[in-house]
């Protein structure tokens, strides 16, 4: 490959990320953290996390380095040309072992010249109006999330490039080790010394959720990072690598793991794990012992919150920008200087999953400190808004509901979070000892000529008589309700519920969510259907109780969504809490990146909100195959969703309900 002649100029120091003794770096100028003098075209390669980062309404990422002077393009899937040994485009493979292909392997000059050729956005990103032209300078890279389950041991010998099992392979293989992966890294190394032209940018891979990894697991991606930002570039004698912990930076937070709100998260705190410039100094800092993500969007969700970007987009510009100036030559270099741990913090804790509203839980902690000051100190933060507790074992009754415990243990300068989910259900007693929800209930025109219509079953399989209160919250107007007696293993069913129970006119448009409330346990289904002139086209919709909900910190998930010609989709989210619930629906395309905007509904107790075409709200356009996510964002807030995937030709619907891996 023929190098710029602009950049011809003999390579220059290495810009090492590791740690250096004060007397070897001499009288190395200060760094320079400000915005490059006229704008600089930058391209990420990324998939969902780096997609999450960048937009504006998740890390800013985009915004940050609009206004800080760069001019940036993105790649994602589907992106470039194909690569004939792998399965479709080459921006399909973004894990460590596919960076072989992307910058070492036969058809590298391919890649490289497509990828320092990209211009455009293929996520939703702001950026600058104005395209400064020529090609790219900066290329960013990361891979996402799962490359952070690394098997074998730190402390396996590295195998030489051409013996690396690892070349071209994803995540999921067996040869995704430690060794392997420096392996990888060094042959990048390589590669970058041979083109001083581009200033490339990697990027660590963020953590994973604890749920999703082990100790071992996650203390092999630490060494692995480690091992990139202390050691990888030892060296080099060049200046256009940058190395960005990620990974480290999403380790810790002073906030909350439950908000997106930009304000919550440990961006400039003294403490913390970091990778920044502070005080015109570079610095790699980690002072709580956490191998694990910080910034999750759910327990079993490792893509970082809104909070975790806007932390990771704060620390690293400044550190893009002095790169930029130390490859340049017109300023220092960020070697930062490393704050090892002093202080080290394990915990752990045990609460019940489920319980019985009014009745005390036992919440659990134990904590180990080494090399800290003072004893470890407990605080319980209960979840349901109640004050919080102190103590190693705290006791603590609930209302009914679904709640997210979160114990955070302190001593000295370290830290450790743990934290759950806890579904808590009514005990019985009165006139309601059982209650459930039908999600749906319609009789209402819909689109492209179709009548929707349900009904309703309910049957007592119990010996006694069954006292039922039913309500029908409608999405506009105020709640109904009827009552009935069924006998003992007695059924019974009304046809079009809403007519023949409720008195809605036959000529109405109505729809909204049924509670059905009983002295004993009851079965109740439901099939909403189209009216059509040759028959019925329709599907049923269980019940749900309230133990079955979606709370606050567990993710739901609707499967088999599709946008096209032949099929519509609506999704619904139901409300079984007794005030209003937030709830956030995300769609995902056929790759797992985020189709669109995320769509915030609020429900009234007891009621729906059905949203019509969500890909069309979200600005996600057709996707022959989709899912979409579902979390409540409401303290103690108690949902359920499904969605109706809709035949245009025939207007047969099937109903798809939500799960909750």
């Amino acid at each position: 490959m023929s190098l710029s002649p602009s950049f011809s100029r003999p390579v220059l120091l290495a810009l090492l990320l590791a740690v250096v003794p004060t007397a070897s770096r001499g009288a190395d100028p200060p760094i320079d953290t400000s915005p490059p003098a006229s704008p600089v075209k930058l391209v990420f390669v990324h998939h969902s996390t780096g997609e999450n980062w960048l937009a504006d309404y998740g890390g800013g990422l985009g915004l940050a380095l609009r206004d800080a002077g760069w001019f940036v393009s993105d790649t994602n899937y589907g992106w470039g040309p194909t690569d004939p040994d792998a399965e479709g485009p080459i921006g399909d493979h973004t894990d460590i072992g596919s960076w072989w292909r992307w910058f070492v392997g036969p058809r590298r000059d391919t890649y490289v010249t497509a990828l320092l050729a990209e211009s455009g956005q293929h996520s939703e990103y702001a950026r600058r109006s104005n395209d400064p032209g020529g090609t790219n300078r900066v290329v960013m890279f990361k891979s996402c999330f799962p490359n952070s389950q690394l098997g074998g041991s730190p402390a396996d010998p590295i195998p030489p490039i051409d013996a690396n099992p690892l070349r071209g392979e994803g995540s999921g293989s067996e040869y995704h080790t430690v060794a392997n992966a420096k392996g990888i890294y060094v042959a990048l190394r390589d590669m970058f010394a041979t083109r001083p032209d581009v200033l490339f940018v990697v990027v660590t891979a963020p953590p994973l959720v604890s749920g999703e990894t082990d100790v071992t697991a996650a203390a092999n991606a630490r060494a692995f990072n480690d091992w990139l930002v202390k050691e990888w570039l030892t060296g080099y004698a060049g200046r256009n690598v940058l190395v960005f912990d990620f990974f480290n930076v999403l380790t810790s937070n002073g906030g909350s793991t439950r908000t997106n709100d930009p304000g919550v998260n440990d961006l400039g705190w003294a403490d913390g794990n970091h990778h920044r410039v502070r005080n015109g100094v570079a610095e790699h800092v980690r002072s709580v012992a956490n191998d694990r993500s910080a910034y999750a969007s759910a327990p079993d969700d490792s893509h970082p919150t809104g909070a975790g970007g806007l932390k990771a987009s704060g620390e690293f510009v400044p550190l893009l920008n002095a790169a930029w100036h130390c490859w340049q030559g017109t300023a220092g270099c960020p070697m930062p200087t490393t704050t090892p741990p002093t202080c080290t913090v394990s915990c752990e804790a045990t609460v019940a999953g489920v319980a019985t509203a009014g009745t005390p839980v036992t919440l659990t902690a134990t904590a180990t400190a080494t090399g800290c000051s003072g004893a470890p100190a407990y605080d319980w933060d209960f979840g349901d808004g109640t004050p919080h507790g102190s103590g190693a074992n705290e006791t603590h009754a609930y209302a009914a509901g679904t709640w997210t415990w979160r114990v955070t243990v302190t001593a000295g300068s370290g830290s450790c979070t743990r934290s759950g989910t806890i579904a808590v259900t009514t005990g019985g007693g009165g006139g309601e000892a059982w209650v459930a929800f039908v999600p749906a209930v319609s009789h209402a025109p819909g689109d492209k000529g179709s009548l929707w219509r349900t009904d309703l079953a309910v049957v007592n399989p119990g010996a006694a008589n069954a006292s039922l209160t039913l309500t029908f919250a409608p999405v506009e107007g105020a709640p109904v309700t009827r009552t009935a007696t069924l006998g003992p293993r007695g059924t019974r069913e009304w046809a079009d519920v809403l007519v023949s129970l409720f008195g809605v006119a036959a000529s109405a448009n109505a729809s909204g969510a049924l509670r059905v409330a009983s002295d004993v346990s009851l079965c109740v289904s439901s099939r909403t259907f189209n009216q059509g002139e040759e028959g019925t086209f329709g599907g049923f919709l269980p019940a749900v109780t309230t133990g079955e909900a979606l709370g606050p910190g567990r993710l739901g998930v609707l499967p088999q969504l599709t946008r096209n010609a032949l099929f519509r989709t609506n999704v619904g989210v139901v409300n079984l809490g007794s005030s209003a619930v937030v709830a956030r629906i995300r769609l995902y395309d056929a790759a797992g990146a985020t189709a669109g905007a995320p769509i915030d509904v609020t429900v009234p107790a007891g009621g729906l909100h059905q949203v019509v075409d969500p890909f069309g709200v979200a600005g996600a356009g057709d996707r022959d195959v989709a899912f979409a996510t579902i979390e409540v964002t409401t303290t103690g807030g108690l949902a359920w969703a499904y969605a109706s995937v809709i035949d245009n030709r025939t207007g047969d619907p099937t109903i798809v309900p939500l799960e909750v891996p």
